[in-house]
């Protein structure tokens, strides 16, 4: 897809695995515990969602994971802000972290400054002003929907949220062997499924700024169709963003 590579920054990515067709490639391993696999099974399952064959919103987009949390989710924020060194590269984000950090936030403005866009939510429940770099300032934070439009107990909301997008039941890759798949719920469903879309704009060409893909991702969202309340975030809906 016109060289857009989507940098996953988490537990990594199973780059075996038959959905990704030898696209995914794992890069720095950070945390000191562990193998340099997806050890957990929820990264493989968003790059699924991002740049799969079958699944995926942008599908043929080029894969690379940063190894930052263990495969119980847990790291540290000298990892994280590590981790820039990655996505440096120009290249569309997914972080999905939590706990407030003028660091973490700050290394996400540089990003931006780079033209890297970088898509976040919270892992549950919760205001994603709260946390980091959801509550950046140059962070793109989603929340995730339901199949009737409404938000569910476990997405993000706040005055930081952009935008929403499908999160309940959303079927992806696994690891476990060549082909598994899960079936799972959350807000970061819904950053993938983002980050998917933008890896589509962004491949179609004439968006060099981090700003303009926000934009765009913006414009191709369906305004006041989330019925919640969503605690100060933006009504708008990625259109068609389910697999």
């Amino acid at each position: 897809m016109g060289g857009v590579t989507a940098y996953i920054l988490d537990t990594g990515i199973l780059t075996t695995h038959e959905e990704l067709e030898g696209r995914a490639a794992l890069g720095v391993k950070f945390v000191m515990s562990g193998p340099n696999v997806d050890d957990h099974g929820h990264v493989t399952h968003l790059a699924g969602l991002i740049g799969g064959k079958t699944y995926a919103v942008g599908k043929k987009v080029s894969l690379a994971g940063a190894k930052i949390l263990s495969g119980t989710g847990s790291g540290i924020t000298s990892d994280i802000i590590g981790a820039r060194a990655i996505a440096d590269k120009r290249g569309v984000n997914i972080s999905l972290v939590g706990g407030k950090s003028k660091a973490i936030n700050a290394t996400v403005a540089r990003l931006y400054v780079k033209n890297a866009s970088l898509f976040a939510t919270t892992s549950s429940s919760g205001d994603a002003s709260i946390g980091s770099p959801s509550g950046g300032a140059t962070t793109f934070a989603a929340g995730a929907t339901d199949s009737n439009d409404a938000l569910p107990a476990y997405s993000a909301y706040g005055p930081c949220v952009e935008m929403f997008a499908s999160g309940m039941g959303i079927k992806s890759a696994w690891i476990g062997s060549y082909g598994a798949t899960r079936t799972i719920s959350g807000s970061p469903t819904s950053t993938a499924l983002a980050t998917g879309a933008v890896a589509l704009f962004v491949s179609q060409g004439g968006l060099s700024a981090a700003q303009a893909v926000y934009n765009k991702l913006l414009a191709e969202c369906t305004a006041n169709v989330v019925t919640s309340q969503l605690g100060g975030a933006n009504n708008y809906l990625l259109y068609n963003s389910g697999p």
